[in-house]
């Protein structure tokens, strides 16, 4: 079944005129793989939306419809890297405390931090993560 982000991965392929093969390797990944991702079998890596970013230089617009695109595929889980921050207990604790919490929030507070995320990423900067295309 092909996916929304299948759909805007394929998309971006055909029109920057690139087989499989050459995304792929663009993107550092095998063809194989590509083509699971396009076409709905595998899940989206967690900075695999940056890394198409990134490479394919897009413009806040397409972007936004490539988060739009991944935010409307289905995932059943999501990676969080604790490995920069395994020696900070707090943090540690905190996206754990997140995980087990994150199903119980309503719609407000999903807002609220969705908001907050923004923000910070706005006024931060980081490197790797795609930011507010308003």
């Amino acid at each position: 079944m092909t996916t929304e982000y299948g759909k805007y991965l394929k998309k971006l392929r055909i029109d920057t005129s690139e087989r499989v093969a050459d995304m792929a390797k663009r993107l550092g990944i095998s063809a194989a793989y590509l083509s699971l991702i396009e076409n709905g079998t595998r899940e989206v890596p967690s900075d695999f939306s940056y890394r198409v970013w990134k490479e394919y230089k897009l413009s806040p617009a397409q972007g936004q419809a490539l988060m739009d695109a991944e935010s409307r595929t289905p995932k059943k889980t999501v990676t969080v890297d604790l490995e920069p921050v395994e020696d900070k207990w707090e943090y540690v604790a905190t996206a754990v405390l997140f995980g087990n919490c994150f199903a119980k929030l309503n719609d407000a507070q999903i807002r609220e931090l969705d908001e907050l995320l923004h923000r910070f990423i706005e006024e931060s900067n980081i490197e790797g993560v795609i930011g507010d295309f308003s």
